[in-house]
């Protein structure tokens, strides 16, 4: 059964087919059916192709109108759902330092849900240079994007893409998020409380009273023995480089960052200023450190996620 009927042959028109991994293609959009959007290359022959709508994330008309595809095949909006997301097949349980191995994709477990059948993944790629949350450009740095989501990155890369859709961003304006992007359908920046996992390796690192450096030290070389063991990159155990960018979004041009190798736990630090006054000490816990998030311009280590 027809759904709509959009084009009726004008040769001037150019539709902009967003798929859901970020490739864009420019059509001339002619049917719209319950399953499939129907179209011609723009500039090509008149051969019509089609595209499952399971696959497009939106479609950009000529007359500058935007329709969704998000959520289920009506094009409804919502929260993302089981069909959203190319969950690999698991065939056994898991626990977080488990070396997860299935379908195609290999990572770090980092935590588990349903008994260990579920759960997060951490790549064992880390980028070959610290990265920027966003470019340092004015346009893309003092833009506050609705990214807020703490607990699930896959939501926060959805929330990235519909600005992307708009047409005024790419993701090299974004190179923590487009590294991830490279790895394949699945893999994301996570959000702040995912990575936050990363300390169920190390036994309840969160219930330290005292988690000095020497402690510190230990569990950023526990993550970097269990990322080399499985063939992965090896991780830098000082202080500047122990800190992730998460996907989680603080304000207009600060982001969340993730210390993986000092829980949230309360001991006081001078904690040097960075975006004024250099010279300048507060005494800060180290959760209140943290927790004000950095620059986007500012350049940290980036791994991506994976749910399974």
């Amino acid at each position: 059964m027809l759904a709509a009927l959009l084009w009726w042959g004008g040769a001037e028109a150019q539709d902009v087919i967003l798929l859901r991994n970020a490739d864009e293609v420019k059509a001339e959009v002619r049917e719209i059916t319950d399953s499939h959007i129907l179209y011609t290359l723009w500039g090509g022959s008149d051969k019509v192709l089609s595209l499952p709508r399971a696959e497009v994330f939106s479609v950009t008309y000529q007359n500058g109108e935007k329709e969704l595809f998000v959520g289920d095949d009506s094009g409804a909006t919502g929260p993302v759902t089981a069909a959203d997301y190319p969950w690999p097949r698991v065939t056994k349980s898991y626990r977080p330092g488990d070396l997860f191995d299935e379908d195609g994709i290999r990572g770090i477990v980092i935590s588990t849900t349903d008994n260990g059948r579920h759960g997060l993944i951490l790549s064992l790629e880390q980028a070959p240079k610290s990265l920027r949350w966003s470019a340092d450009s004015s346009w893309a740095t003092d833009l506050l994007l609705g990214l807020s989501d703490r607990e699930d990155g896959w939501n926060n890369r959805r929330r990235l893409i519909e600005r992307l859709a708009e047409g005024k961003l790419t993701w090299e304006d974004f190179p923590a998020f487009e590294w991830c992007e490279s790895l394949g359908p699945g893999w994301y920046l996570p959000a702040v409380d995912e990575l936050r996992g990363l300390w169920q390796l190390c036994g309840e690192a969160e219930g330290f009273e005292k988690f000095g450096n020497k402690e510190s030290y230990r569990f950023s070389r526990r993550i970097s023995e269990l990322s080399e063991s499985y063939g992965g990159d090896k991780l830098s155990v000082w202080t500047d480089s122990r800190f992730w960018w998460s996907s989680t979004e603080r304000k207009d041009n600060v982001a969340q960052i993730v210390d993986f190798g000092m829980p949230l736990q309360t001991r006081l630090v001078n904690v040097y200023a960075y975006r004024s006054d250099r010279n300048h000490v507060r005494t800060k816990t180290w959760q209140q450190f943290v927790e004000a998030g950095w620059e986007k311009t500012g350049k940290w280590p980036v791994r991506a996620a994976h749910k399974f």
